[in-house]
């Protein structure tokens, strides 16, 4: 698809898409992991299971879809590898916040 293609030139790619194929999510994946974006985007699936070196995750789930466990579990997707000496989460609501401490 050539937006996605047009994407990653431009340092985005997204982890899963209904325009690419499983192709496309190994490769977004291997060149994640080699830290050639500068912004890789996922949804909901991006939560569990993967395990990027990124050091700074921003949360835009819906808050009113979104349940304190999964939110915690998307917490850990942020300095996951051990390779950052600090992270940073940026949320893009206050209602997921105060569902964090709630």
């Amino acid at each position: 698809c050539e937006s996605l293609v047009e994407g990653m030139l431009c340092g985005v790619s997204i982890l899963q898409t209904p325009s690419g194929d499983a192709s496309f999510a190994l490769a977004s994946q291997a060149l994640a992991e080699d830290k050639a974006f500068s912004i890789l985007m996922g949804g909901r699936n991006a939560l569990f299971g993967v395990n990027l070196p990124c050091d700074r995750v921003m949360l835009a789930l819906a808050p009113d879809r979104v349940d304190r466990e999964t939110l915690v579990q998307s917490l850990g997707r942020c300095g996951r590898t051990g390779k950052y000496t600090k992270s940073e989460v940026v949320f893009s609501s206050l209602a997921l916040i105060a569902l964090l401490f709630a």
